[in-house]
């Protein structure tokens, strides 16, 4: 009986490392969603000052590299409303396709 027992739980063992072991490891596609994209510095780039025509003008910029440039949530949130949805005062220049 106590053999039965060692083997129902050696088996009950290997078989939740097997599960365990599944649910670690992700698919190639899966992993390389979690992998941070490759961006365009150039030498020392992080090491320098945030600059708005380098961070926001020249490449897309995220939220936090805005916060980086205006320091405070306030300044970068009028920024970002701007920089992400377009300036809604302005008048659409676009008339049935044609822009002037």
């Amino acid at each position: 009986m106590s053999r039965l027992m060692i083997f129902v739980c050696v088996c009950v063992a290997a078989s939740s490392a097997l599960v365990i072991s599944q649910s670690v490891f992700s698919d190639a596609p899966q992993a390389h969603m979690l992998l941070r994209s490759r961006r365009a510095n150039s030498f020392l780039e992080e090491l320098k000052p945030a600059s708005m025509e380098r961070e926001c003008v020249e490449e897309d910029c995220d939220f936090e590299e805005a916060r980086e440039i205006f320091q405070t949530r306030e300044a970068t949130l009028e920024f970002w409303t701007v920089y992400t949805d377009g300036n809604q005062c302005q008048s659409n220049m676009c008339v049935h396709g044609e822009c002037v």
